[in-house]
């Protein structure tokens, strides 16, 4: 593997720029209350675009799993109890079975995850879904009163609120993808590879986590601060009552 595929993690996927269906986002994806964001399943998926997603993140109430669904990645399991292998269309079932059974949404940033569930899974869990995207450009525009569409993807929305990914993170998850793979498949199994190939794919997994972690936390801040301006207009009513 090149030194540059180590430097290199995030597609325009992982970067939710694709190109998505033109269709209305439906209106419950739209909102979402400070129960539903603290209690949802935050979901993202790394893959090669056009292709099915080869791993998903998932955050659940601070705990956080991931999986990998290509069978190229299967021996990067080994020795990791926070990574595992399932299909696609199962591991979709299963977190649909979840939210269902536990009363809880599934949230993502863009269409981009329900897309790709209903496309390469054939799961449709757009019932079940929440855009964060939208409730953050909610919070921008009415809130932060910064109509700004420059401002669309999570490392813009997590950069105002603080949060900043590493250095070379961002832009190049499907190279780094590829490589791995190539690399296994020289080697027959990812222990056998060579520690840059490892080192890449550690600091692959860290991206996922942080993507996972940082749109909790914008959806957190969008939920927050609406809340406070409420608040804020109801006491202004209150005062001029009396």
């Amino acid at each position: 593997m090149t030194s540059s595929t180590s430097e290199a993690f995030l597609d325009e996927s992982n970067h939710h720029e694709v190109q998505e269906p033109r269709r209305g986002v439906p209106q419950h994806q739209k909102t979402i209350t400070a129960e539903e964001m603290k209690r949802g399943i935050y979901i993202d998926f790394e893959g090669i675009p056009t292709r099915s997603p080869s791993l998903m993140g998932v955050l659940c109430q601070g705990k956080m799993k991931q999986i990998v669904f290509d069978e190229d990645l299967i021996s990067t399991t080994t020795g990791n109890p926070n990574l595992s292998f399932e299909g696609f269309s199962e591991a979709l079932l299963d977190l649909q079975r979840q939210a269902l059974r536990e009363g809880r949404c599934l949230i993502a940033f863009s269409q981009h995850e329900s897309n790709l569930a209903l496309e390469f899974g054939g799961v449709d869990i757009s019932l079940l879904y929440k855009d964060a995207r939208f409730i953050a450009k909610r919070w921008r525009n009415r809130i932060l009163r910064l109509n700004d569409t420059s401002i669309r993807s999570l490392k813009d929305y997590a950069n105002l609120i603080g949060l900043n990914y590493p250095e070379g993170m961002i832009g190049m998850a499907a190279r780094s993808l590829q490589n791995i793979k190539k690399s296994i498949g020289e080697h027959e199994n990812f222990q056998n590879c060579p520690m840059e190939t490892k080192m890449c794919w550690s600091r692959l997994l860290h991206y996922n986590r942080l993507d996972c972690i940082w749109m909790r936390e914008v959806v957190r801040a969008s939920v927050e601060i609406d809340s406070l301006r409420k608040l804020a207009a109801s006491k202004k009513v209150q005062r001029s009552l009396h």
